[in-house]
C-alpha cells in the first residue's frame, strides 16, 4: 500500500478532512503530521477520533524565521525516513515547508491543496512575504488542488502559477458535507424550542445567525453595525453568534465588541461550540460578510441545514451562494446588508423560495461521499 502524508499547521485543520482520511485509509497507508500549537493533546485526540496515524512536528502559524528553519530540518529528517509515496500540503505554513522538504526528499508526488489566499488583505512587506511563500509552495509542488474556481483563477491572475498547473475537484470544496448529519429534520420542535428558551429567544423572532471567529477580517464590525441599525427598525430579530474572539491577531473594534460579550441590541454571543447542528436549527438565517475566503465552508453548513445565507460577494463563496439559496452583498458594506438583511425578513415570498431550495442545492454540489471518491479517482491518477 502506497504511503500518503497529509500535513496542516495545527492540528485544529484536520476537520478539512473528517472522514475522508478514513476512507482513503482503505487505499493508502495514511499519516497525519501536524503541530500541537494550540493544545497539546489536539493532535492525538484528532487523530485518534478520524481513525489514522499521526506524527506530532512543531510549526508556527507565523513567520517565525528560526522555528521555520527548524520545522523545515524536521520534515527533511521525517521523509527521508518514512520515503512517502506522496505528500499533500495544507494551510500556509505546513504547505511551504511540507512542499520544499518533500521536493528536496525525492518525494515524487508533492500536492498542494489551497485553502485560501493568506495575502489578500494584506498590504506591504507582508504581503510581498506571503506572496512569495505562495510561489515557493506551488513551484515545488506537482500538482495543485484549489477549493474553488475563484482560488484558482487568483491564483492565476496574481502570477502565482499558471491554470495548467491547477485544478478543482468537482464543484469545490476540501470535504464536502455529511447531509446526513446536517440534515434540519433531526431535531424535533420539542428540542429546538429547549434551545429558543435557553437563549432567551421566543418563537416570533426571527434568528440570524453568524459562525466563525470574531474578528475583523470576517467582516463582524459591519454586520453588527448593520443589525443594530435594522433592529431599530424590526425588534423582532435577533443575531445568535459562535465562535471565539482573536484579540491578538485581528481584533473587532471595542464598541462592536462590548455590544457582542454584552449580548447588547438583540445579540445572543453563544462562544465557540463544537456542534453548530443545532444553532443552525433554530435560525432562519446565516450571515457570512467576510473579506477573503478560500471556500466558504459555513456557507455549505447552513445550506444543507436549509438556511438561506446572506454572504460577501468574494471567491470563495459566490461559488457556493446562488441564486437559489441567498443573497451576495459587497464586502465591507454595512449599507448593503442592511438592506439584505431587511429583504430576508420581509419578503416572504423570496424566503420561501430560498428556504425550499437551499438544501437541494448544497446536496447536488457538495454531498460527502460523492466528493470523496472524486478525490480518490484523482489520487489514484498520481500516485
Amino acid at each position: 500500500m502506497k504511503r500518503l502524508i497529509y500535513v496542516t499547521t495545527v492540528a485544529q485543520s484536520m476537520a478539512f478532512f473528517k472522514g475522508q482520511l478514513k476512507y482513503l485509509s482503505d487505499y493508502y497507508d495514511i499519516t497525519f503530521v501536524s503541530s500541537n500549537e494550540d493544545n497539546p493533546w489536539e493532535l492525538q485526540e484528532r487523530a485518534e477520533s478520524y481513525g489514522v496515524p499521526y506524527y506530532e512536528l512543531p510549526m508556527a502559524r507565523e513567520i517565525s524565521l528560526g522555528t521555520d528553519i527548524k520545522s523545515l530540518y524536521l520534515f527533511l529528517c521525517y521523509f527521508k525516513k518514512v520515503k512517502p509515496d506522496a505528500v499533500h500540503g495544507n494551510t500556509p505554513k505546513g504547505a511551504l515547508l511540507s512542499m520544499v522538504a518533500a521536493k528536496l526528499t525525492g518525494v515524487n508526488t508533492r500536492i498542494y491543496m489551497c485553502h485560501g489566499l493568506r495575502y489578500q488583505g494584506c498590504t506591504g512587506l507582508k504581503r510581498k512575504i506571503l506572496i512569495a511563500m505562495e510561489k515557493i509552495t506551488t513551484k515545488c509542488a506537482t500538482h495543485i488542488l484549489c477549493v474553488s474556481e475563484g482560488v484558482r483563477d487568483t491564483l492565476n491572475a496574481d502570477g502565482i502559477c499558471s491554470k495548467k498547473k491547477t485544478c478543482v475537484i468537482g464543484c469545490g470544496s476540501c470535504n464536502g458535507i455529511d447531509i446526513s448529519q446536517f440534515n434540519p429534520e433531526i431535531y424535533s420542535d420539542e428540542q429546538k424550542l429547549e434551545l429558543r428558551t435557553k437563549y432567551g429567544i421566543t418563537s416570533d423572532e426571527f434568528v440570524f445567525i453568524s459562525m466563525g471567529r470574531v474578528v475583523k477580517d470576517k467582516g463582524v464590525n459591519e454586520m453588527i453595525r448593520a443589525f443594530v441599525r435594522y433592529r431599530k427598525d424590526n425588534p423582532k430579530v435577533r443575531l445568535m453568534m459562535l465562535g471565539s474572539f482573536e484579540d491578538a491577531l485581528n481584533p473587532v473594534d471595542a464598541d462592536v465588541a462590548s455590544i457582542i460579550k454584552g449580548n447588547q441590541e438583540g445579540v445572543v454571543y453563544c462562544g465557540k461550540q463544537n456542534d453548530v447542528k443545532p444553532f443552525l436549527a433554530v435560525s432562519q438565517c446565516l450571515l457570512f460578510p467576510s473579506y477573503r475566503e478560500g471556500f466558504g465552508l459555513v456557507l455549505m453548513e447552513a445550506g444543507a441545514m436549509g438556511l438561506p445565507v446572506i454572504s460577501s460577494d468574494i471567491i470563495g463563496c459566490n461559488n457556493v451562494v446562488t441564486k437559489e439559496n441567498g443573497l451576495l452583498v459587497p464586502p465591507r458594506d454595512v449599507e448593503s446588508l442592511y438592506q439584505a438583511m431587511k429583504t430576508m425578513v420581509t419578503d416572504k415570498k423570496l424566503y420561501h423560495y430560498f428556504s425550499v431550495s437551499t438544501r437541494q442545492s448544497i446536496i447536488d454540489r457538495f454531498e460527502q461521499k460523492k466528493l470523496w471518491k472524486k478525490f480518490l479517482d484523482f489520487y489514484q491518477t498520481i500516485i
